[in-house]
């Protein structure tokens, strides 16, 4: 499964809830393309810090007018939920 999950000029804790739950619903070796304005590293920080060990980041495209990485589910294991690991909240 593939698909994108766009995130341009979505405030940060948007898009730390949408990159949460686009993943959540992925099945193990189900991955997404995340497409941003700029370099997404702190939605991967996000992403490390909620789901660590879970996932692999593979960048696509590195600007300058759009990245793309691709996200994919290499391992299901519990989760604590959003507002436990967003930084905005």
């Amino acid at each position: 499964m593939a698909f994108d999950l766009n995130v341009e000029g979505l405030d940060t804790c948007s898009q730390h809830e949408r990159l949460l739950n686009r993943f959540d619903e992925l099945q193990c070796g189900e991955s997404f393309e995340l497409v941003d304005l700029t370099d997404p590293q702190h939605l991967f920080v996000q992403l490390a810090f909620a789901r660590g060990g879970q996932f692999d980041w593979q960048y696509l495209a590195q600007g300058p007018v759009q990245w793309r990485v691709r996200i994919t589910r290499s391992a299901i294991a519990p989760v604590k939920p959003f507002e436990q690991t967003c930084p905005c909240q």
